[in-house]
This record gives structure tokens, sequence and C-alpha cells, in this order.
């Protein structure tokens, strides 16, 4: 029952933490403005409350990371080079390369999830209000908060905080299916949801080749991505069945390329782990 306690706090601690911080921001600009805020202003500051939340679950995760480490350097009695991090990630070197197939995964998992739902008879209720929220700032600042900041507080609580302290408890499998699920959950619109279980997938899939910071990176692609595509007004160029088929097809090619060869790069790395 503690370990069960421990797990929930870890898993919903850090989202409470999180929504706790953008009441707090909503609240205080509408004290200091004596207006609501509009929907240009929603979006950066929601990521203001991101990075405030990231910043006390950051010191979070890595006091969590720093007690794995050492229960597990106790237990095996020294550190191995393939030294594994809170049990749920590795911790590689950032080669240039590997940042390469992380930005082909996060703009080929993008492409792919995108043009496949939009393939799929799925009702749009509460996207497009949403859709406006995230689109309606300046483009800069579209790329600071949906590409930078918010991807980063995201990943810290779904990621490091319940894909981590799952993986602890749960075979890889398990671990994934409850974190993507819950990351769907969050996201509130059907649409939305299911493409965000779905990322989270793939999500979980880089945390676990490269931690944390692999993710957040993946995550922040993907983001961009769909800021792009949305500038391009792709969705309606590729207009046809057909087109976003393919498109969804060629989406998915390079997300299984790039991982493949981020897998290929870890065991290179680790020649003897299986």
């Amino acid at each position: 029952m503690r370990r069960f306690l421990s797990l929930a706090w870890k898993m919903f601690g850090s989202l409470l933490l999180y929504e706790m911080a953008v009441w707090l921001v909503m609240e205080g600009w509408s004290l200091a403005t004596g207006a609501e805020p509009t929907a240009r202003e929603v979006l950066p500051l929601t990521a203001l409350a991101g990075g405030i939340t990231a910043i006390g679950v950051g010191f979070w995760y890595r006091r969590i990371e720093q007690t794995e480490k050492t229960k597990q350097i106790e237990q095996t009695g020294q550190i191995g080079q393939t030294e594994r991090v809170s049990g749920s990630g590795m911790k590689l070197g950032m080669r240039r390369q590997n940042v390469i197939w992380l930005l082909l995964a996060g703009f080929g998992t993008c492409l792919c999830l995108n043009h496949l739902l939009l393939l799929l008879p799925i009702p749009k209720t509460g996207y497009q209000a949403t859709s406006e929220l995230l689109y309606q700032p300046a483009i800069g600042t579209q790329v600071i908060c949906t590409g930078i900041v918010i991807p980063l507080t995201e990943e810290l609580i779904f990621r490091g905080m319940a894909y981590g302290s799952l993986r602890r408890e749960l075979p890889f499998a398990g671990a994934v299916v409850i974190s993507a699920v819950y990351f769907g959950l969050f996201h509130g619109n059907l649409i939305q949801g299911i493409y965000a279980c779905l990322m989270g997938v793939f999500l979980a899939g880089a945390y676990e080749l490269g931690g944390l910071r692999d993710a957040w990176i993946f995550h922040g692609t993907a983001n961009l991505t769909a800021i792009f595509l949305t500038m391009l007004d792709l969705d309606r160029r590729i207009s046809s069945g057909f087109g976003m088929a393919v498109t969804a097809v060629v989406g998915g090619i390079l997300t299984a390329i790039a991982f493949y060869q981020m897998g290929k790069g870890r065991r290179a790395e680790i020649p003897h782990e299986r």
C-alpha cells in the first residue's frame, strides 16, 4: 500500500502542481488586468505556469533520480558503464547524429498521426476551441511556448514522474500503456486525447532510449511540426483521402527509420545489453 501511494503521489502530485500553477497564474492575471485572459494570452500564461512548475517538479524529479541511482549503486556495489537512471531511460551521449534522428522521429510521428486521425471519422468536438487558443498568438510565442516550455513541463510530469515511476514497478509494456492513456486523458477532448495517447507511446520509447532530454526534444519537434503544418495549411492542400493516407504512411516510415537508428545507436554504445 505504501508503494502504491508513493507511485500515485508521483504520478498525480506533479500534475496537481501544474494545474494549481495554471490556476494561480490565470487568476493573478485577471486580478492584475481586471479582465479574463484573451485567446491570445492563454498560451503564454499557460507556458509561464508550466515554466514555474518545471522548476519545482524538476528538482523533485532530480531528487528521485539521485535516490534511485544511489540504491542501484548500493545493490550492485559498483557503477557500471551502462548505468540506468531510475530504471527507465538510458543517459547516452547527445551526439549530433542522435539529435538528427530525434528531430526526424518527432517530425515523422506528427505527420503520421495528424493525417491518420484526419482519415478516421472521429468527432472533433472541443478540438476547434483548443486549436484557436494554441494558434492565436504570434508565431514566435507559439514556438517558445508550444515548442520549448510546455513540452519540458509535460515530459517532466508524464515521462519523468509518471512513466519513470511506473517503469520501476511494471514491465515496459504496462508502463507505456498506462502513461500513454494518462497523457491522452490530460488533453481533454477526444481527437487530441487519441493523438496524445498515441504520441505518448512514442515519447515513452524516446525516454526509454535516451531519458528525459530525448523525450523533450522529440516532443518539442512534434509540436513545432504541428505549428508549421498549420501555417502551411497542409491539411487543406492535401484534402483527398489518398493524399492523407500517403502522407501518414510517409510519416510512419520516417518514424520507423528514426527509431530503428536510435535503437541501433543504443545497442552500439551498450553492446552487452539485450
